[in-house]
């Protein structure tokens, strides 16, 4: 089980997606897009847990604004 600590540290895709719709009213990237990002490293390699692929939000967060050129 994933304790409660840990997963505040780490999103799952869907909310990769909305932190990457900016501003609020675009829409959010496909599953590809999230794919080609990850292969371009603007979004950081997914930890597998299970079948589920978690993030961890303070490098999405930081690589989106680095990617976006937000400071």
């Amino acid at each position: 089980m994933i304790t409660d600590k840990i997963q505040e540290k780490l999103i799952s895709k869907k909310q990769v997606k909305e932190l990457w719709a900016l501003p609020p009213n675009n829409k959010m990237p496909s599953d590809s897009t999230i794919w080609h990002y990850t292969n371009q490293g603007k979004i950081p390699k997914p930890i597998r847990i299970g079948h589920i692929n978690l993030y961890k939000r303070e490098e999405v967060i930081r690589l989106r604004n680095q990617a976006l050129q937000m400071d």
